[in-house]
């Protein structure tokens, strides 16, 4: 019972979280990704002391065997994950060998000293100098947007021998999103139908109160000849 509670508590608000409350982040480093990995160890664990709560069932051996196991089997994850994994450490193939210029990074990540300088931006509104378009993350449109950019752009894909590419470059076809409906689409047909059946119950509570209502008198003005 507590789980048909949970579930339909958590798709709205977790969509709610997503779409509403959370904004794109930018992180310099893989810390976050290595610091899950490493997390992913306990739960994984759990699945060998549960192995060794059943034999210590079956064989009368003490309790204490199912924490140890657990222990052992997270040390042999996390030194497994750290010493032959070793996420932290970037294979020499990943790793561009060319140097990227100041224009292909900015391009790239749509920003650059000039639009995150706020001072900047506001002087080029207020002067007669070109209006230079201020970075948001989450609002890269504006920058994808603005003509410097599309030149820019447009100089780097002119060039030989890179494959230079952007998300708004790609063709839907290959993107093939799946179709499936989003929560709010599944939850407002319902929503549609309990308003419309609450204002036609209140439209005929009303029609219903009128006709029951008796007949007011028809007053007399003082000022009607007798």
């Amino acid at each position: 019972a507590f789980l048909a509670a949970w579930s339909p508590f958590m798709m709205p608000f977790t969509r709610y979280m997503h779409l509403r409350a959370m904004r794109r982040s930018y992180f310099s480093t893989n810390r976050i990704d290595m610091d899950a990995l490493f997390a992913w160890g306990f739960p994984h664990s759990q699945v060998l002391a549960a192995s060794a709560f059943w034999a210590a069932r079956i064989y009368n051996w003490t309790l204490l065997v199912v924490p140890a196991t657990w222990l052992g089997a997270l040390a042999v994850y996390h030194v497994l994950l750290a010493f032959i994994v070793q996420p932290l450490v970037l294979p020499k193939d990943s790793c561009e060998s060319r140097e990227v210029s100041y224009d292909e990074v900015r391009t790239r990540r749509f920003y650059d000293w000039h639009n995150c300088n706020p001072m900047k931006v506001l002087l080029s509104h207020c002067t007669s100098q070109k209006a230079i378009r201020p970075f948001e993350i989450g609002k890269e449109y504006l920058q994808e947007n603005c003509p410097e950019w599309k030149e820019r752009a447009d100089k780097l894909r002119a060039e030989g021998g890179l494959l230079w590419t952007l998300p708004s470059d790609q063709v839907e076809n290959e993107i093939c999103p799946l179709m499936v409906p989003e929560v709010e689409d599944l939850l407002q047909r319902p929503v549609d139908w309990i308003g419309q059946a609450s204002r036609s119950f209140a439209t005929k509570s009303r029609l219903d109160v009128t006709s029951e209502s008796p007949e007011a008198e028809p007053t007399l003005d003082p000022f009607q000849e007798r």
